[in-house]
């Protein structure tokens, strides 16, 4: 039987759990969030919420998964067996799931946004008024390229598929060749 998937480096390793962990919300939000709720002082917070719970249970989820050399279902069993605390495990995966269905939604938008910007039409002016507000008017005019984005029937569906093939041929590449070496790139 073939050996089980593994990360060819420790920075591969830890690339791909950041990028897991910062993800999209933390690009996508994160500058809003900080500037509205008070710069440093949300910043300081938010950092003292990654050391003081992100980071150790990052450690005990790799520490149950690498002890008992199972799933987050199976670690649950083995742990406690003939009790219901498998559904535990069972959530977190649930909890996953919803997380990637969200996010594939949001990459899509990204996705939409990084054409629009590469083949200018994220500049063109929405009608008149747009043309001669200026910079001011700059930030209404994104917003409206992707309010005009969001409410189309298929172009949304069209780039979360892509975003969704994107991930699924990373994924059919392997951990090393896929996941890790697009983590490595990325991060």
């Amino acid at each position: 039987m073939a050996g089980k998937a593994q990360f060819g480096s420790k920075i591969g390793l830890i690339a791909a759990t950041v990028g897991s962990a910062v993800g999209l919300g933390n690009v996508w939000r994160f500058p809003a969030e900080t500037q509205s709720n008070g710069g440093a002082a949300f910043l300081l917070l938010y950092i003292a919420c990654v050391f003081l719970l992100g980071i150790p249970v990052m450690l005990a989820e790799f520490s149950l998964g690498r002890g008992k050399r199972s799933d987050a279902v199976g670690v649950f069993r083995k742990l406690s067996p003939h009790s219901g605390w498998w559904v535990v495990g069972a959530v977190a995966i649930l909890a996953s799931y919803l997380i990637l269905s969200f996010y594939m939604v949001v990459a899509g938008w990204t996705l939409e946004y990084l054409w629009q910007s590469m083949t200018g039409y994220l500049y063109e002016p929405v009608n008149a008024v747009a043309a001669n507000a200026g910079i001011e008017g700059l930030e209404q005019q994104f917003k409206l390229r992707m309010q005009e984005f969001i409410v189309q029937d298929s172009r949304p569906l069209i780039m979360t598929y892509i975003m969704l093939l994107i991930n699924a041929g990373i994924l059919m590449m392997g951990v090393q060749k896929g996941i890790e070496k697009m983590s490595n790139i990325l991060m």
